[in-house]
């Protein structure tokens, strides 16, 4: 019974960001799930509570920010995903994959020079990525 015991007082001892953000990332979790199953308001929810309890920092909070971005992107709210995406990179500032989708929204947006100029910065942090080089490509754009 001792253990039991001192496992729960270990647990309450626990300072209060740990617990909020084990709740942040089980929030991101469920988004992603939801995403994987195209549920997207679903997600929504999901990654804005991760992010309204704010305790994802730095590259974290940077993936949490791009897959929110992604869920407004398939909304079709795509000046919400320009600014997860804008926050994302202000977190990770060589983060080739906000960069690639913030591209994808702004062509969604008809701004071609600004989705051209963000695949380019996509490929030159990560010239492996097929992603933005396909996208290149299709605006008749060389990679």
């Amino acid at each position: 019974m001792k253990p039991i015991v001192l496992m729960l007082s270990l647990l309450l001892a626990l300072p209060a960001p740990a617990l909020a953000s084990s709740a942040s990332e089980d929030s991101q979790r469920y988004g992603i799930s939801e995403m994987k199953k195209q549920r997207w308001r679903s997600a929504l929810r999901f990654f804005t509570r991760a992010v309204k309890l704010g305790q994802m920092k730095g590259e974290q909070a940077a993936g949490l920010y791009l897959n929110r971005g992604i869920t407004y992107h398939y909304l079709g709210k795509f000046k919400k995903a320009v600014g997860d995406y804008n926050l994302a990179i202000k977190l990770k500032r060589n983060y080739a994959y906000a960069y690639n989708n913030r591209g994808w929204s702004f062509e969604k947006l008809g701004e071609k020079a600004l989705a051209i100029r963000d695949y380019r910065r996509a490929l030159a942090i990560n010239p492996a990525l097929l992603r933005p080089k396909d996208n290149l490509i299709r605006l008749g754009e060389k990679p």
